[in-house]
């Protein structure tokens, strides 16, 4: 979760939340990581989920830390300028593009602590075209289509895996709130999912998180053998090139 989407006094999980940290995880190919950056960690959630499965070391880097000492094997950072080139195993940067001007430049820095060989799993909202007021709330300057992504790639010494969307039942929904908001039947609210306020053990979590999952499971699939996808975000698999 972004820090500027806690509640306080709120620990529940959004269904979205959970379902895009079991996705992102099946992503992650089986074997030893022994260091790991996840870039705009926000509260944590998802290192927290990655240590139950993994060892190693975890660096959660993002601005807004306050505080940096952390326990679970987790370190926290302020700047991705505190770790030395080409040391991590894998890098995330789920959802934070979006909100930087310089975007490409983060992406650079970023695979510059990856090891040659090592893995870049990148997230973002997908689809321009319905750039919102939520998106607005939330502080993203832009949502990306798959040839914005790919573009920022170009002189980043990487070979790109897989790019696909996903969440194809949360982009119908955000359509349809924006065709009403336009006759004035919908009104964006100023909540991101530190809003949400059942259990992850609640049916509904558990029946919107394991839909949400299998969106995922699908759309990867689907984009496997070349059909398109469509959904609300859009998930890019890197590996920086050997020397």
């Amino acid at each position: 979760m972004d820090l500027r989407e806690i509640r306080t006094g709120n620990a529940h999980r959004h269904p979205w939340e959970i379902a895009r940290a079991s996705a992102i995880l099946s992503v992650i190919p089986k074997g030893q990581y022994d260091r790991i950056v996840d870039v705009g960690a926000g509260d944590l959630y998802f290192l927290e989920r990655f240590r139950e499965r993994y060892t190693g070391d975890v660096f959660a880097v993002d601005p807004g830390y306050m505080a940096l000492e952390y326990g679970q094997g987790i370190t926290l950072l302020k700047s991705l300028n505190q770790i030395p080139s080409s040391t991590m195993d894998i890098g995330f940067l789920m959802d934070v593009l979006e909100h930087e001007e310089q975007d490409g430049n983060l992406l650079w820095e970023a695979t510059q602590k990856i090891k040659p060989g090592g893995l870049m799993i990148i997230t973002v909202p997908a689809y321009p075209a319905i750039f919102s007021p939520h998106d607005q709330f939330l502080g993203h300057i832009r949502r990306y289509n798959r040839s914005r992504l790919r573009v920022l790639t170009m002189g980043i010494d990487v070979t790109l895996h897989e790019c696909f969307s996903f969440f194809t039942l949360p982009l119908c929904i955000r359509i349809l709130q924006i065709a009403l908001s336009k006759v004035h039947l919908y009104r964006f609210k100023n909540e991101g999912v530190g809003s949400w306020h059942l259990s992850p053990s609640h049916w509904l979590t558990k029946l919107i998180s394991s839909v949400l999952k299998t969106d995922f499971v699908v759309n990867r699939s689907l984009n496997r053998f070349g059909f398109p996808t469509f959904g609300l975000s859009l998930c890019m698999l890197l590996q920086k090139k050997s020397a």
